[in-house]
């Protein structure tokens, strides 16, 4: 399933709202007003301000912006890349236990979503297991289980911690029978986007240079 290319704002719209953007970035500008009226911007339809929105509301790390972060995520009709953008945004450090936040999304059977939920959450720690152990009742129709796999063991913090839970849960129990866990202390694997310039290849098919891009992603 491919993302269909953006649309761009004329080139003058575009560079203001870009600047409005840099300016409250400098400022740290993070209350709940503000944060509404920004988060207009997530639906201009334009690659680059939907980019550099999901950039500020990333760095901001403050509660006003979750709930519009989960709105656009749930909005099917916007594009993965960037709903992936959204889920590591969800995940940042300063954000605490996301678990809850995390498990109320909607489910997206597109598999890259799929995956990067079961990421996402694997990331949140112990009390994100019950969440991850739902995961193992379903049909996975596009998911590497090695992914799940390893999500539960980084969630459940040990090999040991996890079947300690897993004790209690039949199916995940059941689940676990003949998986093969990481070793503890081993650095995970997997991360929300499916590859390092994943980013940067949907900022190319839009019609943008890496020198914009990357511009984009660290304007401050």
């Amino acid at each position: 399933m491919k993302n269909k290319a953006q649309a761009a704002l004329d080139p003058l719209w575009q560079k203001r709202l870009l600047s409005i953007l840099a300016r409250m970035e400098q400022a740290q500008q993070m209350d709940t007003v503000t944060v509404k009226a920004l988060s207009v911007l997530l639906y201009s339809g334009d690659f680059a301000l939907t980019f550099r929105t999901l950039i500020y509301f990333n760095r901001l790390r403050v509660p006003a912006c979750l709930p519009h972060l989960s709105a656009f995520f749930n909005d099917g009709e916007q594009p993965v890349y960037f709903r992936l953008l959204v889920l590591e945004a969800l995940c940042q450090p300063l954000q605490g236990d996301m678990s809850v936040t995390l498990a109320a999304l909607r489910r997206s059977k597109h598999p890259l979503l799929e995956r990067g939920l079961i990421v996402a959450l694997g990331m949140q720690g112990r009390s994100a297991l019950p969440y991850l152990a739902e995961f193992t009742a379903i049909p996975a129709l596009y998911l590497r289980q090695s992914v799940l796999t390893e999500a539960l063991f980084l969630a459940a913090g040990s090999r040991a911690a996890l079947a300690a839970y897993a004790a209690k849960h039949q199916q995940l129990r059941r689940y676990l029978r003949y998986r093969c866990l990481p070793e503890d202390g081993k650095e995970r694997h997997y991360r929300i986007m499916p590859a390092p310039d994943y980013l940067l290849q949907a900022a190319l098919e839009n019609g943008l240079t890496k020198e914009v891009y990357k511009a984009l992603l660290h304007r401050i």
